[in-house]
């Protein structure tokens, strides 16, 4: 029982450090950048749908786009996939130091 009171004590405190930082960690913040990455993601289906023609030559598909598009969406992929990297960056700085200090208790 008193160890589990320090590791709620301990997790208690971490948390009000994250939430004092100048980007505060919290679920939050964590599921705003899952949900605008899963936003960002979609957009960039629809737009594949619209922009791309598919030609067959030679039993080979192609996927063709002007190049105003192609930008577009190599834009929008490189933003999801920083969007997604803070997210699980945010995740593991909000619960990687407490799972270290669980174990070593």
């Amino acid at each position: 029982m008193i160890n589990e009171s320090k590791t709620i004590f301990n997790e208690i405190e971490y948390n009000f450090r994250l939430n004092q930082s100048k980007i505060p960690v919290t679920h939050r913040t964590i599921s705003m950048t899952r949900n605008l990455a899963s936003f960002i993601s979609f957009l960039i289906n629809i737009l594949m749908v619209l922009f791309y023609t598919v030609e067959i030559k030679n039993k080979f598909i192609y996927l063709e786009a002007e190049i105003y598009q192609t930008v577009i969406l190599t834009a929008l992929s490189i933003t999801q996939v920083l969007i997604s990297s803070a997210s699980f960056i945010f995740y593991l700085i909000s619960r990687a130091p407490l799972t270290l200090m669980e174990i070593n208790l």
